[in-house]
Formats: C-alpha cells, structure tokens, sequence
C-alpha cells in the first residue's frame, strides 16, 4: 500500500461537503493534537469468522474444519485489547475461544455476547465482544427489527438470526479516567432495503448510548460495499447513505480506512483483497470537547492466511486491525 493519503485531507473529505465546517473541527481535534506524552495504545480487531450454524451450512456456504478455525482464530486473539467477532453463531464455538483467548491472557478479558434468541429468530447474532479493559455498567443489546424472509429471499434470507448491535462503555484508563463507548454489528446480507431500515436503527441505538464527552468506535460486517474511490460527499450510493446516516448531532463518526490509504481494502475475500469489496469497517467519533482521546495511528487488513486450512485463509473474510494512542 503506497499510496498513503494525507490523513487530515482524508478525514476532512470523508465526512463531506455538507458538514465541512464541523467536520474540520473535528478531525483537527482526532488527529492535530498538540503532542503530549501518551497513556497507552489500543490494539483493536474485527474479524467476520464464518463459523457459520449447522442448521446454515447447506445454503449459506460451509467451510469447514470449524473445530481448527475456531482454535486458530481463537490463537490469534491475545494479540488485541478490544476484538469484535461476528458469525460466531453456535455457543460451544464462543465458548472455545473465550476458553483459549483466556488461557492465553492469563484470564485478562471480559467476553460479552447477545442474549439468546427469541420470537421467529432461530439462532443468535452471532456476536462476541472481548475485551482487555473493564467494561463500565451494563452493556446494552439492540435487536434489528428489519431483515430478509424466506417468502421474499429464499433459503439466504438473513431473518433467521436474531441480528444485531451490542454495545459496552470500556473503561481505558483509570487515570486520567478515560472511557469509549464501542458498538459492534453486523448488518443484513441480502435485501437492501431492510439494511437501510437497520442501518437507522443503529444510528438511533448509537445516538442513545454515545455522549460529547467520550469518543466512540462501531466496528463490524456491513454488508455495505465502499465507493472506490471514496466519495462520502455523495449520498447517491449505499456507502454515501450509511456515512450520511452517522453524521448526526455533535458525533460524526469517520470511516478509518480511507483516513490512512487510497487503495480498496476490500474484506470480502481474504484471498482477493484489492479486488474483493470493501464491507468491514471500523469507525471513530472524536469527542468535540476538551478530554482524553482516541488517535488513530494505524489500520490494516488482516487476511488470516493458513495453509491448513483448505481454502488458504481462516474465514471467507479479511479482518480489519486498527490501532489507537489514548491521550
């Protein structure tokens, strides 16, 4: 990846030319802070695992070796401060990793998943939320009332899991007392339209639990493929719409991605990257207030190669791995 952009320049086109005023602001304050010594960094992950349910394997593409997948997956963790999964869909695979990543960690991480599924759902969301730093209260549970049908979209249809939205306020630091709010999500699959219904679900879920005074990160599978080249001045495009629809209020949260590099950063095929589409995403929102902060100074993407595994990569996806300076 050579092409490197100006990040300011790319911070500030990215959230558009109907909120520039705002926007500069903002990314001014998410990546021009005067330097000052820093509290520690943030290693983050996101990664879309496809350890798909047995009951789905036959329509939604099965790709086997789950019990290796999951150990090797689960191998990879204690890398990361804060790592959100999705598709982790069975209890026993969630089970398996919080086992290992603990056993690795020396116990040093709290594991947040989504209530069971309830009404016409069959199986949960799918997510896991894990995380190195004590989580602050209760987490908070959002179910999207919008999704696929078999009667509309076959044997695919995504209405069959309860998905979803967690959210959890970490605490970073003790002091200088330092929180974020993070969300992880993954969105609906097949029909767009109820993907725009849930995408404004999760901006109002995220408009209730977020506050001026804390930065706040969404992390997750999309299933929204990114304008390339990026053009988030433009609500023409689903890309243009999910960024317009998180812009709201005082919080303006910014697709890291393009911040750092002009390339694709496709995540769809681990083994494509530049020609896969780009659908998982992690995003910031600086505080506009004077406090600690979150400054991204790294993102990448992690294709999870494995020549065990008979497709050549851990999932059908790439993940995405970011890391943050808190100061």
């Amino acid at each position: 990846m050579n092409h490197r952009l100006n990040r300011r320049e790319a911070l500030l086109a990215a959230l558009g030319a109907a909120f520039a005023s705002a926007a500069r602001s903002s990314a001014q304050e998410l990546l021009l802070l005067p330097p000052v010594a820093p509290a520690g960094n943030v290693r983050l992950l996101f990664f879309n695992t496809h350890l798909l349910p047995t009951i789905a394997q036959t329509v939604a593409g099965h790709r086997g070796q789950d019990d290796y997948r999951t150990a090797a997956i689960a191998n990879q963790l204690d890398r990361y401060d804060v790592v959100g999964l999705c598709e982790v869909f069975e209890s026993r695979r969630r089970e398996e990793i919080i086992r290992v990543l603990q056993q690795n960690s020396r116990n040093a991480f709290h594991a947040i998943e989504q209530p069971k599924p309830w009404g016409r759902h069959l199986i949960g969301s799918g997510l896991l939320l894990l995380s190195r730093y004590p989580i602050v209260g209760e987490p908070h549970f959002l179910t999207y009332q919008d999704a696929s049908r078999v009667l509309t979209s076959g044997w695919k249809a995504d209405g069959f899991a309860a998905k979803g939205v967690i959210h959890a306020q970490l605490q970073l630091s003790e002091q200088p007392p330092a929180q974020v709010d993070c969300f992880l999500t993954h969105l609906e699959s097949v029909s767009s339209a109820a993907r725009a219904k849930q995408i404004t679900e999760l901006a109002g879920f995220i408009a209730a639990h977020t506050s001026p005074d804390r930065p706040a990160i969404l992390m997750g599978d999309l299933n929204v493929a990114a304008d390339y080249p990026v053009n988030a001045a433009s609500t023409a495009t689903e890309y243009g719409q999910l960024t317009s629809a998180l812009l709201y209020g005082q919080q303006r949260f910014v697709d890291l991605w393009p911040a750092f590099y002009a390339e694709r950063g496709g995540t769809s095929d681990a083994l494509a990257l530049e020609k896969a589409r780009r659908i998982d995403y992690v995003f910031l929102s600086p505080p506009p207030t004077i406090g600690p902060m979150l400054a991204p100074t790294e993102i990448r993407i992690e294709p999870f190669l494995d020549e065990k595994v008979k497709q050549g990569s851990l999932s059908d996806h790439a993940g995405v791995a970011c890391q943050f300076t808190l100061r």
